[in-house]
């Protein structure tokens, strides 16, 4: 599979999310590396209930050279080797794995057969377990590309003993189509657009948010942007707002709709996040003069795009009071809204589209002047059991085979069940992790909420 021109570059994603703010940044980025050169692929998880190919593919219809990761049978070793067959198949100069944490191992194996993939880790979130993975096979990183000043500090400083290329790539987003419309009325408009999650994302805190309103007699009109698995629990519970508030929750919009109909008419963008990277729902409301009320989410202040009082209010993470008091403020000061919403837009002037395509280009084109980074040596395999067959101590790829043929599948409860976005299971390595980010974030947090942007540390975050 080498005729065709250009380098290749291999995309391993999970499919059980379709769309949100790791699926946007894959949107706007993959057509553009083809258009650029590159002849990327696509390889799409598949598993035996939440991850769906088709699904996925019918969201995303830039998607043309496409492979199956068959991951049914549901075990870590039939993953790994779905992810080793393609690679095989596909001999990519590049292999960017997305939410994939079979892939880490199966790229390793590839490795050590002589396979000249360069591997490129795109960091989004702080999820523990994933910068665990990093540390753990960080011989066989050729480059790690991150979108926030916190991810960005953090690898920095852990991998500064390590030959691998750390860069710090913002995200950007498409300028906006039409001005912004001024509200018909006194009521404040606001928005909440993302996955519909109940856990990092804590999109039930909303209902905390309008039933403080409700007590404070203030009145809003929120819109609910999104999907997700508590999407039915956050309808039932905004529900008995309804005599009171003027709720609509709409379900997922793509973005022209959102730069058509929806940021142009908006006050004020609702996160509630216990965790982000660098929110693309943020900067593109900002872009529209649309004023954040934000969580303070671990690595708001280290990313530097929010500031308190000047572009942005904010609230600690699941204090529904503290955020009905901000946008309480806002409803009742009209002029501090309008200020708010002038320097959001001059704020994100530099997370633009083209800027983040170019900085990931040039992520992708620089690891191709290194050989590819070999492991020292070959990992032992995993020896787990996961059933009765794996104790007869049969070849794992018969084992599969006999599963396939069977039926035999593991039941998983979730998505991220059949296609973990990590591997690590190490407490101990998770815990330095956070504390370390926690540790990055409260100074930075202490020069933002202490007006100390003197402070040299937190000025070279924000560089």
């Amino acid at each position: 599979m080498r005729s065709a021109k250009g380098p290749r570059l291999l995309v391993l994603t999970q499919t059980h999310n379709v769309w949100g703010g790791i699926e946007s940044w894959m949107a706007d980025l993959f057509p553009a590396m083809a258009a650029a050169g590159w002849n990327v692929h696509y390889a799409l998880a598949s598993g035996a209930r939440f991850n769906i190919p088709a699904a996925f593919k019918r969201r995303h219809e830039y998607i043309q050279h496409s492979h199956i990761l068959d991951g049914r049978v549901g075990t870590p070793d039939r993953r790994q080797r779905a992810v080793l067959s393609i690679l095989s198949r596909v001999e990519p100069d590049v292999v960017m794995p997305i939410v994939i944490g079979d892939a880490i191992p199966a790229i390793r194996q590839h490795k050590s057969r002589g396979g000249g993939a360069r591997l490129i880790v795109p960091v989004h979130s702080s999820h523990l377990g994933a910068l665990a993975d990093i540390l753990n096979n960080r011989d066989i990183i050729d480059a790690i590309g991150v979108v926030s000043g916190l991810l960005y500090q953090w690898a920095k400083e852990v991998l500064s003993s390590f030959p691998i290329e750390v860069h710090w790539v913002r995200n950007g987003v498409l300028q906006p189509s039409r001005s912004k419309v001024p509200g018909s009325s006194d009521v404040l408009r606001v928005a909440f657009v993302g996955r519909l999650d109940s856990g990092v994302k804590r999109a039930l805190d909303l209902i905390s948010i309008l039933d403080s309103l409700r007590a404070a007699h203030e009145r809003i009109s929120l819109t609910v942007i999104g999907e997700g698995p508590c999407g039915q629990m956050l309808v039932q519970g905004l529900a008995r707002f309804s005599d009171f508030h003027e709720v609509r929750v709409l379900g997922f919009i793509d973005r022209n709709r959102l730069y058509q109909e929806i940021y142009p008419e908006l006050d004020c963008i609702l996160l509630t996040s216990e965790q982000e990277g660098s929110p693309l729902v943020l900067i593109e409301a900002m872009q529209h003069g649309v004023v954040p009320v934000s969580s303070r989410f671990l690595g708001h202040a280290a990313e530097g795009l929010l500031s308190p009082g000047l572009n942005s209010l904010t609230f600690p993470v699941g204090d529904g009071a503290a955020a009905a008091a901000s946008l309480k403020r806002l409803a009742h000061n009209r002029v501090l809204l309008a200020q708010l919403g002038e320097q959001a837009k001059r704020s994100v002037a530099m997370y633009t589209r083209d800027g983040m395509i170019d900085g990931w280009r040039q992520v992708c084109s620089g690891v191709l002047e290194n050989k590819p980074r070999i492991p020292p040596k070959r990992r032992p395999g995993s020896d787990r059991i996961y059933g009765r067959l794996d104790r007869l101590g049969m070849p794992a790829a018969a084992i599969d085979m006999i599963r396939r043929v069977i039926g035999k599948r593991f039941d998983h409860g979730s998505g991220f069940d059949e296609w973990p976005g990590s591997l690590n299971t190490e407490s101990g390595l998770e815990d330095q992790i956070s504390r370390k980010l926690n540790e990055i974030e409260a100074l930075r947090s202490v020069a933002l909420y202490n007006g100390l942007e003197h402070c040299a540390d937190f000025g070279a975050c924000r560089t």
